[in-house]
């Protein structure tokens, strides 16, 4: 007789290992590194199983070559802690191979690293400095794959997971690539607990059980009304919401109150004098200019338009939040944007020159909100020829 692979009320213990890659941003410069777990499995039936399932792993910037290898230039880490539940569907439950797939929800934690002053292998405590914080982001998880029943007791699984982090739009490599996805493969090693030999609990006397006859059936069915009324339980686990914004409230960077509107005045550049024009500000964490900005940078295109001779120098300034080399390369690419939307409006590329001063030369306290919103700007310098 047939032993059931999968029974009902068995419950598997299975450590993981699996090969990640962040995806999903504009460049895909994450390398493809290494993650480690535990996952929790319990069988309803042979047909459904729930499980959950906790770990942590890391990537590294790459080089642009290569999805193994690191790039020595960018000195970061990104540190993943990825929690998850999972309702999966058996195929083929009879057999010692089982494909399966699976649907969850769960909370991914990631914290990118500055690790220029130093790496460390192990997670505790974690490397370098923390440039964000430890942030965190509602994650929805699909997964295919199929489980090897080595022995009674004893089973492989391989499977291949893509988890989507929900609203994330902060760089999390450390190269202006804010991805929103983790593409893993994985390995469980699993041991089963609860397996009994009781024939009531192996797959093949669903078939045979005398509930699921009829006159006019044959010995073995090939549908089971009883079972079919039975409604599998609901094992999605959603963090209550009272956690969930708690530890949102604990990791992201506080707001800073919106920008004021620009005036309808074109600015006045005069040479050698900075001019700091309010409202000219980016998506948290990126380049990306937003709509008030544009609408500032329009007057400045007007006003180069006005006077055709002309030059100005695009200086970025960031606070003094995170580590000093990824400030400096942040305030560079935010001036280069400035530079990048002037010349999409017809200036002359040859006519502004785009240069980063990170958190050096702070006009107020780094120590309040207020004071950092103040640091964070973009100056205008009229060059004198």
């Amino acid at each position: 007789m047939a032993f059931a692979k999968y029974q009902q009320g068995q419950l598997t213990i299975a450590p993981y290992c699996s090969g990640i890659k962040l995806i999903g941003g504009s460049t895909d410069r994450s390398t493809i590194q290494y993650a480690a777990g535990l996952t929790l499995r319990y069988a309803f039936s042979p047909f459904l199983s729930g499980e959950i399932n906790g770990g942590m792993g890391w990537v590294r910037p790459r080089t642009s070559d290569s999805h193994f290898q690191v790039d020595p230039l960018y000195p970061y880490r990104t540190l993943l802690y990825p929690w998850s539940a999972t309702l999966r569907l058996h195929l083929l439950p009879r057999r010692g191979f089982v494909p399966f797939i699976g649907l969850g929800a769960g909370l991914t934690y990631w914290d990118l690293r500055d690790i220029s002053q130093g790496d460390k292998l192990s997670p505790f405590p974690p490397p370098g400095e923390t440039v964000y914080g430890l942030k965190n982001n509602l994650t929805m998880q699909a997964s295919l794959g199929f489980t090897l029943f080595l022995s009674r007791h004893l089973n492989m699984e391989i499977s291949t997971r893509y988890s989507h982090l929900l609203d994330q739009k902060i760089d999390n490599i450390g190269l202006d690539d804010a991805n929103n996805g983790i593409a893993e493969i994985r390995l469980n090693l699993g041991y089963s607990l609860g397996v009994s030999d009781d024939k009531d609990k192996d797959i093949t006397h669903y078939y045979m059980d005398p509930r699921y006859q009829t006159e006019e059936s044959e010995p073995v069915k090939e549908r089971f009304p009883e079972l079919e009324k039975t409604e599998p339980p609901d094992t999605t686990v959603i963090p209550p919401e009272t956690e969930k914004e708690t530890a949102v409230t604990e990791t992201v960077k506080e707001e800073v109150p919106p920008p004021r509107e620009p005036s309808p005045a074109r600015p006045v550049f005069e040479p050698g004098r900075s001019l700091v024009l309010p409202g000219i500000s980016f998506q948290s964490g990126s380049t990306v200019l937003t709509e008030n900005a544009r609408r500032i940078l329009n007057l400045v295109v007007e006003s180069m338009q006005d006077y055709p001779d002309m030059r100005l120098e695009i200086r970025g300034f960031t606070d003094s939040v995170g580590s000093a080399t990824l400030n400096l390369n942040l305030s560079q690419r935010r001036a280069e944007a400035v530079r990048d939307y002037l010349v999409s409006q017809g200036i002359a590329f040859d006519r502004l020159v785009a240069v980063g001063y990170g958190e050096a030369e702070p006009v107020a306290s780094n120590a309040t909100p207020e004071g950092r919103a103040r640091n964070r700007r973009i100056e205008f310098i009229r060059i004198e020829e």
